[in-house]
C-alpha cells in the first residue's frame, strides 16, 4: 500500500472521484457521497473496508473545507459524513451507527435529481 501525504493512494483517489462535480453540482456530489456509503455498507462490512472509509471520509471533509470552504451541503450529508468519521470506532458507545449511516444515505438518494450545473458551450 503506498502512503502519500499520510493517506494510501487509494484512499484519495476515492476523494478525488467523490469531489470531482464540486463546487458546481452539490447534489450531484451528495448523491455520489451516499451512493458511496451505500456501497461500502453492503454485506459483508469488514474492518478493513470500515477504516478505509473512514480514512476517505475523513480525507474528504478535509480537502472540502481547505479547496472549497464557501460550498454549502445539505444538513443530511453533512449529518453523513460526521457520522462516516466514526467508523473506525464502530463498536463503541460513541462509534458509527450504520443504520444511521444507510438511513441517511438513502434519504439523500431519494431527493429528486436537479443538475444545477450550466451545459457545456
Amino acid at each position: 500500500m503506498t502512503k502519500v501525504g499520510g493517506f494510501p493512494r487509494a484512499v484519495q483517489a476515492q476523494v478525488q472521484n467523490l469531489m470531482a462535480k464540486l463546487p458546481n453540482d452539490v447534489p450531484g456530489f451528495e448523491r455520489d457521497l451516499a451512493t458511496y456509503i451505500l456501497e461500502q455498507l453492503r454485506d459483508p462490512v469488514t474492518e478493513r473496508s470500515l477504516v478505509e472509509t473512514d480514512q476517505v471520509i475523513t480525507l474528504l471533509d478535509v480537502r472540502m473545507g481547505d479547496c472549497y470552504p464557501s460550498v454549502r451541503i445539505s444538513p443530511m450529508a453533512s449529518q453523513l459524513i460526521v457520522e462516516a468519521m466514526h467508523l473506525h470506532d464502530l463498536g463503541k458507545a460513541y462509534g458509527a451507527n450504520l443504520a444511521l449511516l444507510r438511513n441517511l444515505a438513502e434519504q439523500i438518494l431519494r431527493i429528486p435529481s436537479t443538475n444545477t450545473t450550466a451545459p457545456p458551450l
